[in-house]
């Protein structure tokens, strides 16, 4: 797959919200690690103007698992 290519399949990706499957399309084609990749999207979705969907969930589970680890160490 050529860079132009690859570029554009991304971008559709991340037209339609996909971007995870972007990152992983990005980080199977290129071999760079997953920090990489997702720097790598997270720029070609800036210079494209297209946002970047989060899921709303992850930063409560986060919090929520920390809060559990926090008090199973406080036994």
């Amino acid at each position: 797959m050529t860079d132009q290519d690859r570029e554009g399949l991304i971008i559709l990706l991340l037209q339609e919200g996909s971007t995870r499957h972007a990152i992983e399309l990005y980080r199977e084609e290129t071999g760079v690690s997953w920090e990489d990749a997702v720097n790598a999207v997270e720029n070609l979705s800036r210079r494209h103007g297209i946002p970047i969907r989060r899921s709303w969930m992850v930063p409560w589970l986060v919090a929520g698992m920390a809060a559990l680890v926090g008090s199973a160490l406080a036994f």
